[in-house]
């Protein structure tokens, strides 16, 4: 029984241990991608070395000493254009949410009293929508 929680434990840390591991770009993109990613071009000239990728019709190229190099500096490009491609997107339906709630809103309503102790008005507040869709760039890639 004792065997049985060191190897469960030993398993938990592994998995643990994959997850909080920090990837380099050509892993993170490879993972964001999917088996269809397309292939990086690489050619050499003398001491430099160049790689290019294409994604989402986007030509993606860098240089660099080694081929290594060349490719993760070439997905570092491609995975910083993803993802302000996703923020904006991310923005730009928070935006629509926001307007969708305030036109489903009936006009905000003041209740105003004369007398001297009572309060002035009275304002019903809503906060903006806090839960858009659910984001489709997993951030622990990154």
């Amino acid at each position: 029984m004792n065997k049985e929680k060191k190897e469960r434990k030993a398993r938990q840390l592994r998995r643990l241990r994959k997850w909080l591991m920090p990837k380099n770009a050509i892993v993170a993109l490879h993972e964001l991608q999917g088996p269809g990613m397309a292939e990086f071009t690489v050619n050499t000239n003398g001491q430099e070395t160049k790689a290019e990728i294409v994604i989402n019709n986007v030509k993606y190229e860098a240089t660099a000493p080694n081929k290594n190099l060349a490719k993760a500096k070439a997905s570092e490009k491609a995975l910083r254009d993803l993802i302000f491609a996703q923020m904006t997107r991310l923005k730009q339906q928070r935006t629509i949410a926001q307007q969708k709630q305030q036109q489903q809103q009936p006009p905000e309503t003041t209740d105003v009293t004369d007398k001297v102790d009572g309060p002035a008005a009275v304002k019903h507040e809503t906060e903006p929508m806090e839960c858009v869709e659910s984001e489709d760039l997993p951030m622990e890639h990154l």
